[in-house]
């Protein structure tokens, strides 16, 4: 997908894997399509001692958050396959297990997304998200300009009993019902284990190596060398 939309270089065939991946409470949510294909995935990273990926632009505007009690969220990593872009039911799946699994089953208190500027109006008339700073390039997207928006759950709960808000305008649950599919999410996701992290030996030498010393102490009670 990344290659498609030009943010990873050409000749860049390397697996993304980051510190990130490898914390226990980050999940990648995937869609099917009727054909039990992968029709779209998002990754959600909640925060921790080894922070979230926006600290690596944004860390000002997340430590404000922090510092008022915040406990975030980042989404990362979407996007849809080949030829399904137009599923607006597997996108609004998506979004709303995210937000089922961030709010109801691990608490947290906002969702924090950078994302490119042609991408903003979508998440900022559609789900409610504000933006907050200005933008900057990405290394990661091959130095893509992005913006970093937030959403507070308070305030999306607040306007869903106002107005029917994607993607809840498509897939309407009672609070209960919600809260079992968020306890069911919880259950379904499996954290990395030592021998999966090492199996990646080389991303995960460069990773350790690229980390803060709070970053590899975290890694190395997760994970310890086999």
């Amino acid at each position: 997908i990344y290659h498609r939309l030009g943010y990873n270089s050409q000749n860049d065939t390397s697996i993304r894997f980051s510190i990130f991946d490898a914390m226990p409470e980050t999940t990648t949510l995937i869609a099917e399509d009727k054909k039990g294909e992968i029709a779209g995935v998002l990754t959600l990273v909640f925060d921790s001692p080894v922070g979230i990926p926006a600290d690596g632009i944004y860390r000002p505007h997340i430590e404000s958050m922090r510092n008022d009690g915040a406990y975030l969220c980042e989404l990362i990593s979407f996007g849809t396959a080949d030829g399904t872009r137009g599923s607006v039911k597997n996108i609004a799946g998506l979004f709303f297990c995210a937000y089922l699994l961030a709010w109801r089953a691990r608490k947290a208190t906002h969702f924090v997304i950078n994302v490119t500027e042609n991408h903003e109006k979508f998440y900022c008339n559609n789900l409610l998200f504000t933006r907050i700073g200005p933008a900057k390039r990405c290394k990661r997207i091959q130095g893509t300009p992005v913006v970093l928006l937030v959403l507070p759950f308070e305030l999306g709960n607040k306007m869903r009993e106002i107005c029917r808000l994607f993607p809840v305008s498509i897939l309407d649950y009672s609070a209960e019902q919600e809260n079992q599919i968020a306890q069911q999410l919880l259950k379904m996701a499996i954290p990395m284990t030592a021998e999966e992290f090492n199996s990646f030996s080389n991303l995960a030498t460069d990773i350790y190596e690229n980390s803060t010393s709070i970053q590899k102490t975290v890694l190395t009670d997760l994970y310890p060398s086999p």
